[in-house]
C-alpha cells in the first residue's frame, strides 16, 4: 500500500445543508447528497426503515426540496457496490496520482 487516502461522504453544510439525523433511537441515515442532473432518486423517493423523505429531510432542517434529485455515493446497500469522485474532486485525485495500491477509505459525516 502506497497511501491512505480519506473521503468525507453524505450530507451536510457543503452538500445538503445540514447534517444527517441521529434518530432518538439512536439509528443514523446518510441522507444522499443533492445533484442537479437528472438521477434514479429524488428525495421522495427516499425510505429509510419505514422514515419517508419528507421526514428525513425534516429531520435535518435541510431547505433541500423532495422533488429535487439525489445521489448515493457510495450505493453499497443496492447490491450494486457503486463509488466515484467527480469534478475537483477527482481532479484532486487525478493531480496526486492515486491509483492502483493505495487505499482510499471514506466516512459519513453526522
Amino acid at each position: 500500500m502506497k497511501r491512505i487516502i480519506l473521503s468525507r461522504k453524505g450530507f451536510d453544510a457543503k452538500a445538503g445543508g445540514n447534517a444527517s439525523p441521529i434518530f432518538h433511537d439512536g439509528r443514523i441515515f446518510s441522507i444522499p447528497i443533492p445533484q442537479k442532473n437528472p438521477s434514479p432518486k429524488k428525495y421522495r423517493d427516499l425510505n429509510f426503515d419505514g422514515v419517508s423523505g419528507s421526514q428525513l429531510l425534516f429531520e435535518s432542517s435541510s431547505k433541500t426540496s423532495l422533488s429535487d434529485y439525489c445521489h448515493t455515493d457510495p450505493m453499497l446497500d443496492e447490491k450494486i457496490g457503486i463509488f466515484g469522485q467527480a469534478n475537483s474532486s477527482q481532479t484532486e485525485l487525478r493531480n496526486n496520482q492515486v491509483g492502483k495500491g493505495d487505499l482510499f477509505m471514506f466516512f459519513w459525516v453526522v
